[in-house]
């Protein structure tokens, strides 16, 4: 009995470390960990958080540096 009931330790051990692996502790077992209250809620989702606003933005001050670069260089 000793052995099944450390088997079944190890593999519940095991299912919840692969679980919080691939979910996080936000996301794991649905969302679970939030509700009891175990670990913070995500933050609001905010607009310039998203990849590709953050990518645009970041493309937008390189292509403005380089415009004040040329200029820069025509007014020498």
């Amino acid at each position: 009995m000793a052995r099944a009931f450390g088997l079944l330790l190890i593999v519940c051990s095991i299912w919840l470390g692969l679980e919080l692996m691939s979910q996080g502790s936000r996301g794991a077992f649905g969302g679970l960990l939030v509700d009891l209250g175990v670990v913070s809620p995500p933050p609001a989702a905010r607009e310039e958080t998203r990849m590709h606003d953050r990518a645009r933005a970041r493309f937008q001050e390189a292509y403005r540096t380089g415009v004040r670069r040329v200029e820069d260089q025509l007014r020498e």
